[in-house]
């Protein structure tokens, strides 16, 4: 089994979502603690895949509706603080399986997002089978990842631009043993395919995306907590005024290559930077090559200032 949890830090609950539970059937019980919503294959079937969302008791009050959607998603409609908010959580199919297996699964939980609409927040939880890698200049995964993609990194990052989501794991910097949810040591592998996912311009404040080795539950993948934390109004405005800020586009000065000298230097500072490395994929040669142009640019180009428009001759302290 699976297990992703979701801390609403400030109310002290949280929701635990399980996958590959091989439970079968729909339906819905006490457990200690908790209420415990499950979606598995037909009770006919042999035991496969299978999904459950846990939630502390206390939580049951802020819960409107759940719908079971499959063995592979189930959805559930709260409301917190006043934030209207579905989580969805996910059993994503292996990589190496068949395409048309992988485009009705992705067509599904498209579908599912876009029957959320765009007036309630929304937490993605579950393991995706997917690895996306790592980007710092994309909105939609963090610099903080691992390395590798794959087939169905890519489909998911694609369905996240689609649907203005983003992947949160890879903004939290951590430590590799807190990163990698999936390990097997017997043969040296590791990846991350358990995520959380929400919308680029939430109203809650996810504080905390990391894995925690010491919750096992003979599984070889690796309990993964996100915190999440109610954001006021003013927050959410600073938060989306930083977010203008650092996406600023840079201006270089454009009429510096009219000089045959600056178009030598420009030259020779691009020449000096391309140098020969290897890469493990297309996206990290072009992240390398963007990067060294943008270097060379400022170095011989420089940024681009506007002239300062004068102020009238009548303009007085007093005015």
């Amino acid at each position: 089994m699976n297990e992703v949890i979701a801390e609403i830090k400030t109310l002290k609950l949280d929701i635990a979502v399980i996958t590959e539970t091989k439970k079968k059937g729909q339906g819905s019980e006490s457990m200690g603690y908790y209420d415990h919503f499950y979606s598995g294959v037909p009770k006919d079937r042999r035991a496969q895949q299978g999904i459950s969302i846990l939630i502390r008791r206390n939580l049951r009050k802020y819960i409107q509706s759940w719908e079971a959607i499959s063995e592979r998603i189930i959805k559930m409609n709260l409301t917190i603080y006043g934030h209207r908010t579905t989580i969805i959580e996910v059993y994503g199919v292996n990589d190496d399986s068949l395409v048309s297996t992988k485009d009705k699964f992705f067509e599904d939980l498209k579908n599912e997002i876009m029957k959320v609409g765009k007036s309630r927040e929304i937490i993605i939880l579950g393991d995706l089978n997917s690895r996306v890698g790592k980007n710092r200049n994309s909105q939609i995964v963090g610099p903080y990842g691992e390395d590798t993609r794959n087939d169905n990194g890519n489909r998911l990052i694609t369905l996240c631009e689609q649907n203005d989501v983003k992947i949160m794991n890879g903004y939290y910097q951590h430590r590799d043993i807190h990163k990698y949810t999936w390990i097997q040591p017997t043969r040296n592998l590791k990846s991350i395919i358990d995520y959380t996912i929400v919308r680029r311009e939430t109203k809650w404040n996810i504080q905390d995306v990391r894995v925690h080795r010491g919750a096992t539950c003979g599984s070889d993948h690796h309990l993964l907590r996100t915190i999440v934390v109610h954001k006021s109004r003013r927050e959410h405005r600073e938060s989306e005024h930083k977010h203008q800020i650092v996406h600023k586009p840079k201006r270089y000065n454009l009429d510096s290559p009219d000089h045959e000298s600056t178009k030598e230097l420009y030259k020779k500072r691009l020449n000096e930077k391309l140098t020969e490395k290897r890469f493990t994929n297309p996206e990290e040669y072009y992240e390398y090559i963007k990067t060294c142009i943008h270097s060379a640019a400022y170095e011989a180009l420089g940024m681009y200032e506007p002239i300062k428009k004068r102020k009238p001759y009548w303009w007085a302290p007093d005015i």
